[in-house]
């Protein structure tokens, strides 16, 4: 589907860099093939799109025993679609060189939200406040989930920081928009004509600002200066609806269903008949590998006799080698005695 494969670009790019950005798939391959591999290259995660008639689906597995995250695309956009959609779209390249900050709201205590949460948390570095670096938080990735609607809505946003309590003017200059001077008798004149901040700095400005705790990127977001902190969605949007939750990766016991509730006595009739199918399937396992084993002594038994009867041949041939030159040399003898 190329609509998917626009997803699928979208959210490789969302998880950079701890992730593939390069991999290409081919009609031989199967999910075995990346599942063997992942271990060495050190791949925790699969994010799995597949398509149906009725509806697009993205699950979420742990590596390599799961469990898996069953998601329904209820709806989603984009990153070319939320770039149409402003006036300034801000995804500089370098905002991609770190992992983005999770952010995750209203995911409840039941258990498989307790659960999707914990696989979502384990696909992310884990941040220590003391250490962290503010160059390094360039983006944030938004987990809300609406219990009313039962949705899980993924947003992706960039972070930038402009410099607080500097006229206008004071910020072009910072930005290298240097105005034309030539007007003006001095400087405090261009820096008094602007007043201080804009009609976006209302109250809602002073929740965003923040006192650095060190050098952050632009120009003016020094080390213990005011800065004002915006966020920029860069995208996709999801919006998901969970489906399911399977124990293990892509396969085993349903966990949680959204539609389907199963009585106890249900599933323990499953889970029987789970036993039931592995108990044949390890007896077929082992009766395939007795068979294998038998096959493997009658082989060897064949080429044992084989390699007897080889070697009683060479001996016969050597007897009779050994014989005809004993004649050879009687008749070469007897013919000397006559001479």
């Amino acid at each position: 589907n190329p609509a998917l494969r626009t997803l699928e670009h979208d959210l490789r790019q969302a998880m950079s860099p701890n992730t593939a950005l390069k991999l290409r798939q081919r009609r031989g391959n199967t999910l075995k093939d990346f599942v063997h591999v992942a271990g060495p290259f050190g791949v925790t995660h699969f994010l799995l799109l597949s398509t149906t008639e009725r509806s697009h689906y993205l699950r979420v597995a742990r590596v390599p025993h799961g469990p898996t995250l069953v998601y329904r695309i209820k709806e989603w956009s984009s990153c070319a679609d939320v770039s149409a959609s402003q006036q300034r779209y801000r995804a500089p390249a370098s905002a991609f060189g770190t992992a983005p900050l999770l952010v995750m709201a209203n995911f409840g205590q039941s258990e498989h939200m307790t659960l999707a949460a914990a696989v979502f948390q384990s696909m992310f570095p884990s941040i220590n406040a003391r250490t962290v670096r503010l160059p390094d938080c360039r983006r944030v990735v938004l987990l809300n989930y609406d219990e009313d609607s039962q949705t899980l809505s993924l947003r992706h946003f960039s972070i930038s920081a402009s410099p607080t309590g500097v006229s206008k003017s004071v910020k072009a200059v910072l930005k290298r928009n240097f105005p034309d001077l030539g007007h003006l008798q001095d400087v405090s004149e261009f820096v008094a004509q602007a007043g201080y901040g804009s009609e976006s700095e209302g109250e809602e400005a002073q929740e965003r600002r923040v006192v650095l705790a060190h050098d952050y990127g632009g120009r003016g977001n020094l080390e213990a200066n005011q800065s004002s902190v915006k966020l920029h969605e860069i995208g996709p949007r999801l919006d998901l609806e969970l489906v399911k939750i399977e124990e293990g990766f892509c396969q085993g016991a349903v966990l949680y269903h959204g539609y389907i509730q199963r009585t106890p006595e249900e599933v323990l009739a499953l889970e029987a008949a789970k036993q039931e199918k592995e108990a044949l399937r390890e007896s077929r396992r082992k009766q395939q590998e007795e068979n294998v084993r038998k096959k493997e002594v009658l082989q060897r038994q064949k080429a044992a006799t084989k390699e007897k009867r080889a070697e009683e041949k060479a001996k016969r041939k050597r007897a009779e080698d050994r014989e005809k030159a004993r004649g050879e040399a009687e008749e070469d003898n007897e013919a000397w005695y006559e001479r």
